[in-house]
């Protein structure tokens, strides 16, 4: 892999709004019931099938490694003398989901295992994904522990989650909101992956968040600042994991590009 290149991004809020809500099943179809604790580690591949108005989408996610809800955080704090510097802020909480793509869908999404009245915990997705030249936004049902009656006629690997086709732009902090990815694939010979494949450049991005954003993560965790510093990391790597996957989805070059979440600088 070539060496790294720094960039610094600002985080701001400006994203697409959501339409109307559809239900729909995801079936996990791992079999692999031991694994689904993130303590005991999620498989680098996961495969799902969502089943929407009698058709199903078979989703093949492969982990991003590059990005993680532990990612280091900076904030700026002011000195006596006036001067700034950045503190390197302690990570307390527990790292609960992890972040995969799908190139041939245009899907992206942080995975989580949510606990349920009987184990193992059920696998759920939130993010966003291409369906017949559309895109929609994926998010589970809220509360697993109300719906476990629904489970009584499906299969017990089946979680109901909510689709929205997206519509307009508005402000908001959502996850699946900020990362549609549109379809950037173009058709590419076998050369062109065996060149693609044999030369890798890698880009670290240092995220910058500003005191207007910080303050509506903070109203979210009810001005609780561990909790809002925690869905800061969370917010960032799903959003970076996106970019990542743009990069990862053209085709026809004769390299690819890694993007790696290196730090978040917090500016209260």
């Amino acid at each position: 892999m070539n060496d790294f290149h720094l960039m610094i991004l600002f985080c701001t809020v400006a994203v697409l709004d959501a339409g109307t809500s559809e239900f729909v099943w995801l079936r996990d179809l791992n079999n692999d019931a031991h694994k689904r604790h993130l303590d005991l580690g999620l498989s680098d591949e996961l495969r799902f099938q969502l089943n929407r108005g009698g058709k199903s989408i078979n989703i093949h996610l492969k982990e991003n490694p590059h990005v993680s809800a532990d990612t280091d955080i900076y904030v700026v704090e002011a000195l006596p003398d006036g001067t700034k510097r950045a503190v390197k802020e302690p990570f307390t909480g527990k790292v609960e989901s992890k972040y995969y793509h799908d190139i041939d869908n245009s899907a992206v999404f942080t995975v989580r295992c949510v606990k349920r009245a009987n184990d193992p915990c059920a696998r759920t997705l939130e993010g966003s994904l291409r369906i017949e030249d559309k895109y929609f936004n994926i998010v589970p049902v809220s509360d697993l522990s109300n719906v476990d009656t629904m489970y009584m006629n499906r299969g017990y690997n089946d979680t109901p989650h909510v689709i929205q086709e997206e519509t307009a732009i508005v402000e908001n902090i959502n996850l699946t909101n900020d990362t549609i990815i549109h379809n950037l694939n173009v058709e590419e010979s076998d050369l062109d992956k065996n060149k693609r494949a044999a030369t890798v450049y890698g880009v670290e991005l240092l995220v910058a968040v500003d005191p207007p954003v910080w303050q509506k993560f903070l109203a979210l965790a009810n001005n609780n600042a561990e909790k809002a510093m925690n869905r800061v990391r969370e917010y960032v790597s799903h959003v970076i994991n996106a970019v990542a996957l743009t990069y990862k989805s053209i085709k026809g070059r004769s390299f690819s590009i890694d993007i790696t979440l290196k730090a978040i600088i917090v500016v209260k």
